[in-house]
């Protein structure tokens, strides 16, 4: 991506050592957190439409605390979780409940649960799950017809597996239900188009206002 525009694209090895199938800008990857800044473009855009609020707890839009038991709760905002600055782990553990390690804002810690905890707020107030709403709000507005947030049959022809370290073949993940923080499947190409999106100037509809394109390229905490 060059001035706001794909000026090269081309893929290298093989999406499966198996097949030999090559990699090419339509292969579909598993994008694992890649997932959470097309998900915060979203998040963003509808701030600029009036839904939520950067700074309003994200406790005072659910009808019911995400955990219990912990005032501290009622201090996250969607800054906060888009910011990694909430005070959750990255992921509630396995076995018990989940819990808060710090005080909102008061340092980073990188937290997959903030995310999924930001997806609820967003899902309750817009009455959408999570992949119509990126649908909806990014996908096909930027005609990004081969990306979305849970599996297609019609990436089994197409998808990238991971390969370990002797280059063999690793289990596709299927995912059904859709995650903010790493469900995305999406295509080199269409990364790149988002890319150009981001950074091409304001004035599009499809695309994010100047000032919220500002609040997320602009450093939110020291790290």
């Amino acid at each position: 991506v060059q001035d706001a525009e794909v000026a090269w694209q081309r893929g290298f090895g093989h999406a499966d050592a198996t097949t030999g199938a090559p990699v090419t800008p339509d292969t579909v990857f598993q994008a694992a957190s890649v997932s959470k800044p097309l998900f915060a473009y979203t998040v963003l855009g509808a701030c600029a439409d009036g839904l939520l609020d950067l700074e309003t707890p994200l406790s005072d839009y659910l009808p019911e605390p995400y955990i219990a038991d912990d005032p501290r709760l009622h201090q996250f905002t969607a800054r906060h979780v888009l910011s990694h600055t909430p005070g959750f782990p990255n992921w509630r553990p396995k076995e018990g409940d989940l819990r808060i390690h710090f005080a909102a804002g008061e340092r980073f810690a990188y937290s997959g649960e903030g995310y999924v905890y930001l997806q609820r707020v967003v899902e309750h107030l817009s009455g959408q799950p999570l992949d119509a709403w990126m649908r909806a709000r990014l996908l096909d507005p930027l005609d990004l017809q081969h990306s979305s947030y849970v599996w297609s049959d019609a990436y089994e022809a197409q998808v990238a597996r991971g390969h370990d370290e002797e280059g063999k073949p690793q289990e596709l993940r299927r995912m059904r239900d859709p995650n903010a923080a790493y469900s995305l499947y999406t295509t080199p190409a269409e990364l790149a188009r988002f890319l150009t999106a981001l950074l091409a100037p304001p004035g599009d509809p499809a695309c994010l206002r100047a000032e919220q394109v500002a609040q997320m390229l602009t450093p939110q905490v020291p790290v």
